[in-house]
């Protein structure tokens, strides 16, 4: 929610290029390959959310997937997701995976809990996300009263959706590690004096 049009601009776009692919009569996934040949890190992800959800398998009646990428500030994503719709009406997710190329994976735990968190918060904007007005006012002032993914379906949704982290930079970090010093990333947070000019010196050395 904090990526300003990152959030809500790729899934206009993705959306309609879902239109061309169908009105092409192609593929939604071949049909955006065909537009990435020159992008090969949008590429990457594409064909690995792709694999990884065995795109090319049929799925059960009833069941229905979807796929998009993205690229937002230096990182590349892409994201297949398998739902179906009950005679109710009501929408489950049946599974997700997600495939990411950050350049760097410095902590590969964390960035899956990342994933994992845009995945519940974007499953909350899809389907519960609304401010209402009454008297000029508005109704929602917290996660009281805010309808928001909760733990006990967060675990549940969690088991459903696969991670994969394609980092493009990882060969070149392994070689210069040792002047990059990941640890030394503690003088950007609030720590005593003696501990940054530690992480300083080791740095320059």
């Amino acid at each position: 929610m904090r990526t300003v049009f990152h959030s809500q601009n790729p899934f206009m776009r993705e959306c309609f290029v879902d239109e061309m692919a169908h009105a092409a009569g192609k593929d939604p996934y071949e049909f955006r390959r065909a537009m990435l040949q020159a992008k090969p890190k949008d590429l990457g992800v594409l064909d690995a959310a792709a694999k990884y959800a065995g795109w090319s398998l049929p799925l059960p009646a009833g069941v229905h997937r979807g796929i998009a990428v993205q690229d937002s500030h230096g990182s590349y994503a892409a994201a297949v997701f398998e739902v179906s719709v009950s005679p109710a009406g009501e929408l489950d997710i049946r599974r997700v995976v997600v495939a990411v190329d950050p350049g760097y994976v410095v902590n590969p735990d964390s960035a899956e809990a990342q994933v994992q968190s845009c995945v519940a918060y974007g499953l909350t904007s899809v389907l519960w996300g609304e401010i209402t007005l009454k008297e000029g006012r508005v109704e929602q002032s917290n996660f009281h009263d805010y309808r928001i993914m909760r733990m006990a379906e967060m675990r549940r949704e969690s088991k459903r959706c696969s991670f994969r982290a394609a980092a493009s930079g990882a060969d070149w970090a392994r070689r210069r590690s040792r002047r990059l010093r990941p640890h030394c990333a503690t003088r950007f947070s609030p720590r005593p004096a003696s501990a940054s000019a530690r992480c300083r010196s080791r740095t320059r050395a």
